[in-house]
């Protein structure tokens, strides 16, 4: 992995995206360099670093929710060292589809998929992780609140997460998952 700020997807106001931009640290200069794009249009997707590698899971195409997850690890090109080359693969899909899902990396490389929007049910407190080289996402205790749109960070091992939306309307609460 190199010293970089990376941004995936998104939406441009018209059209969701597949591109991948990189902007290395520390720089004298904050240009911003378009990269390899991701294999799925997608905005709205949850991004995590785990062993070296980016991971973006779930997130849409339109209205159409996604449960794809792909991954890429990142390296500075050997020539020009502020262009990001990436090696892509896919990854194990989620259980199922969904959007503004938030994706945590813990200390013991594990994924953690938290949270998100369904199609068919709306804000979800639905958890699952990945392990490092399994083959599919395992189930994990739901939250206590179902959320989209909300931030998700590893401290000491758990998984916080923060905020967000709920299907009446912003959720203010906090709740932290320790999988030790």
């Amino acid at each position: 992995m190199c010293d970089a700020l990376i941004a995936v997807g998104g939406f441009d106001g018209s059209s969701d995206l597949a591109s991948v931009e990189s902007c290395f640290l520390p720089s004298s200069s904050t240009t911003w360099s378009l990269t390899d794009g991701m294999q799925t249009v997608r905005s709205a997707a949850g991004a995590a670093v785990s062993s070296g590698r980016v991971y973006i899971a779930g997130g849409s195409s339109g209205a159409v929710a996604h449960s794809t997850v792909e991954s890429f690890s990142a390296r500075a090109h050997p020539i020009t060292s502020d262009v990001l080359q990436c090696e892509w693969r896919t990854e194990p899909p989620l259980s199922e589809a969904r959007m503004a899902v938030s994706l945590t990396a813990t200390e013991d490389g594990r994924l953690w998929a938290t949270g998100g929007w369904t199609h068919g049910r709306g804000a979800t407190a639905t958890v699952e992780s990945l392990a490092r080289d399994a083959d599919a996402w395992s189930a994990a205790p739901p939250m206590r609140t179902a959320r989209c749109s909300f931030g998700a960070v590893e401290l000491g091992g758990a998984v916080l997460a923060l905020g967000g939306s709920g299907d009446a309307g912003p959720v203010d609460a906090c709740e932290s998952f320790d999988p030790r």
